[in-house]
């Protein structure tokens, strides 16, 4: 009980809720409210070149367009009803493979897409008659309120965020409010994303600081020189 309400504390001094500062695995085909023109979208992928893999996002379920990326010999992205074809970013993205992009969507002038890969911005475009074909008008002009990732073409988003920071903590890292992103302490591992703490090993298990990134990297106790991973 104790440690509950130490953890409720602590969300509330920081201001933020397990429900969007963690990294949550992505479900295709269901409608998640988000309002994306006030709040970006973040998704991670850990997809190669070549791989052939999309990202697949919806707006209000195709309704409102959407944006794709695809993992081909070079990265490319297509914008729903709005693209002729897959285009290159005109920055090419990180070549790290674990990837983290943050999509938003500008309405301050007109409407445009603004892609980040890894904390360096890569796709900036206008939706407009210069730049898109089709019904583009009727779709891009309606206020996007859901987002969805397309059970049939994406294969590559693995998790979201719906959340307003900077660049979300790396696996093995937790968010300090004064500090930004620092290394969970030894035998305590994180998924990431923007969490306040880290999460305790079982007992008897240990992980070197920063290097626990999920509970399995957490190794059984030997003794002071050796440790084994469980079987």
């Amino acid at each position: 009980m104790i440690a509950v309400t130490i953890v409720i504390l602590v969300q509330i001094l920081f201001g933020l809720s397990t429900a969007n500062t963690d990294w949550i695995p992505v479900t295709r085909g269901v409608d998640i409210d988000h309002d994306l023109e006030n709040k970006p979208l973040w998704i991670k992928t850990d997809s190669e070149l070549n791989s052939d893999d999309y990202v697949v996002v919806f707006f209000n379920s195709e309704e409102a367009g959407g944006v794709a990326f695809n993992f081909g010999h070079r990265l490319s992205n297509f914008l729903w009803f709005c693209s002729q074809d897959y285009y290159f970013f005109p920055v090419s993205p990180s070549t790290a493979r674990t990837k983290i992009w943050k999509i938003n969507l500008d309405t301050t002038d007109g409407k445009r897409v603004i892609v980040h890969c890894n904390g360096m911005e890569v796709l900036n475009a206008p939706v407009s008659s210069d730049t898109c074909v089709g019904d583009w008008k009727n779709r891009w002009s309606r206020t996007v309120t859901k987002i969805s990732f397309s059970t049939v073409f994406d294969t590559a988003s693995d998790f979201y965020l719906l959340a307003n920071f900077n660049e979300p903590c790396s696996a093995g890292q937790y968010f300090d409010q004064n500090h930004g992103c620092q290394n969970c302490p030894a035998d305590e591992w994180s998924r990431g994303g923007n969490s306040p703490m880290c999460t305790y090993c079982p007992d008897g298990k240990v992980v070197e600081a920063g290097q626990g990134t999920s509970e399995q990297d957490c190794l059984v106790r030997m003794d002071q020189h050796q440790t084994i991973r469980p079987s």
